[in-house]
């Protein structure tokens, strides 16, 4: 497979894309080599954004209808959260800075919605120093274009009718999130027990209904056979179900289950395994036929309709000029592997990738000791997790 490069000193790259991939153009922001990639169909553009953008790895992360990216809040080197929050456009790579959070926040996801952002999922550090949790979910942030403004949503709890005492969104740490039907729907992550503080599995969905205040928190009864941290939810509106898959075990394992929720039916269904261990929490990128999920150097593609993921691959070559080239190619691995197959993956950490990990290993160092911080605050706070 042939690639032609060109590269300028303004940090641009140019290959050409053999073959042409089937689907629509999209761009991807590589977090931890700071560069953005732009796939068309021919073309593969990649542009390295130097250290005048901050570009945080664990950084709250959306995409806006028009494909801007957000990163919101994110480690400083020294270890504190920031309250920075930039909007960068991938076409131009121009970028400006919103108002910043009203609290320091990291991870989660930034969902756009009738004018707004709703920051989702995220974590701030423990007011109490006397605690051994380190992280505590942050509250729920929304931040309106048309007057430039974020403010936290009050949320109140609603009263189980099962008995079981309420919940409230302060205790669902790193639930996987998406917006549908004026509703916020929260899945999976873990349930920290406000009394004793320890955590247990959360296999119930919940959603805020943004139509009615005060801001409640609902009890779906839907319930998952398994659950993670952090999961990645794909909504398909056409059909009104989503798809749930990735994350991390509680013992910060990977692992690849998928379940297809049914909306209407408030029904689950155990799917095919995700075709590969999802590394890192990109947001999904919705086209008009298509929904694409990234996880370097690896592409998930599924039409809407169709229910198997036809895998690629970022791959490089070097040119006769000594540049590298990148390219978007079919991986070659059947994505309807069996339910039976190995689904709990590798500790974050150990990555089969390892000549691209190998590169951004430096970059990682920040979120593997945030990622060892977590596990040991939980392992403390529950030794006795059922997964």
């Amino acid at each position: 497979m042939g690639s032609c490069v060109t590269k300028n000193k303004s940090n641009h790259q140019k290959s050409l894309q053999l073959p042409p991939i089937p689907f629509s153009d999209f761009s991807y922001l590589r977090r931890f080599k700071r560069c953005m990639l732009t796939i068309k169909k021919k073309i593969v553009y990649k542009e390295y954004l130097g250290n005048h953008i901050e570009i945080r790895n664990d950084a709250g992360i959306g995409l806006t209808s028009a494909q801007q990216i957000i990163l919101a809040g994110g480690s400083e080197e020294s270890g504190s959260l920031t309250s920075q929050v930039v909007l960068l456009d991938p076409k131009s790579t121009k970028y400006d800075h919103i108002q910043d959070l009203p609290v320091p926040t990291k991870k989660g996801f930034i969902q756009e919605f009738e004018g707004c952002l709703y920051y989702i999922g995220g974590l701030i550090k423990n007011p109490n120093e006397e605690s051994s949790q380190s992280f505590v979910p942050s509250p729920l942030m929304r931040y309106h274009f048309n007057s430039s403004q974020w403010e936290i949503l009050e949320t109140t709890q609603e009263t189980n009718p099962k008995g079981e005492g309420p919940v409230s969104y302060k205790d669902l740490y790193q639930p996987g999130n998406f917006i549908f039907n004026r509703k916020i729907y929260l899945v999976g992550g873990q349930r920290i027990d406000n009394e004793t503080g320890n955590f247990s599995p959360n296999r119930k969905i919940y959603s805020i209904d943004l139509n009615f205040q005060p801001y409640t928190l609902h009890d779906e009864e839907i319930e998952l056979k398994m659950c993670s941290n952090h999961p990645i939810c794909v909504l398909n509106e056409y059909e009104n179900s989503v798809q749930v898959f990735g994350g991390k075990t509680q013992d910060m394992k990977l692992f690849r289950n998928n379940f297809e929720i049914n909306l209407s039916t408030k029904s689950t269904n155990e799917m095919k395994p995700f075709p590969f261990f999802v590394k890192e929490h990109y947001p999904p990128i919705y086209q008009k036929e298509y929904i694409i999920i990234i996880s370097f150097p690896k592409i998930a593609v599924q039409r809407y309709g169709d229910h198997d993921w036809k895998v690629f691959d970022f791959k490089r070559e070097e040119s006769s000029e000594n540049h590298r080239s990148t390219q978007v190619v079919p991986n070659g691995e059947e994505s309807n592997s069996n339910p039976a197959d190995r689904n709990v993956g590798p500790n974050l950490d150990l990555d089969e990738e390892r000549r691209s990990e190998k590169e951004s290993l430096e970059s990682r160092k920040d979120e593997k000791i945030s990622e060892t911080a977590e596990k040991q605050t939980i392992d403390t706070q529950n030794k006795s997790l059922v997964s």
